[in-house]
């Protein structure tokens, strides 16, 4: 068992945050229009989840005595993204 979990580890940290974010880097123009649609089409379906579980981890923050901070909607706008890249 513990193997197993070392292993999975290993596979998730090399093929599912390394591999993609050395990708990423090395050419983001092309990641990110090959991601776009399928990453529109996630959050389409799962909008009203990720919502339901940020709210529900504010009204938690807030009753631990926390203040939430908001994530800004937009970091970056779509002309300093172009440039960036």
């Amino acid at each position: 068992m513990t193997v197993a979990f070392v292993v999975v580890t290993f596979l998730q940290m090399v093929f599912g945050e390394l591999v993609p974010k050395n990708w990423a880097i090395a050419a983001p123009m092309r990641v990110a229009r090959l991601v776009v649609i399928p990453q529109r089409i996630f959050m389409a379906v799962f909008g009203w989840l990720v919502t339901g579980l940020n709210t529900t981890a504010n009204v938690v923050l807030r009753l631990l005595g926390f203040t939430p901070q908001e994530e800004p909607g937009e970091a970056r706008s779509p002309e300093e993204l172009r440039a960036s890249a």
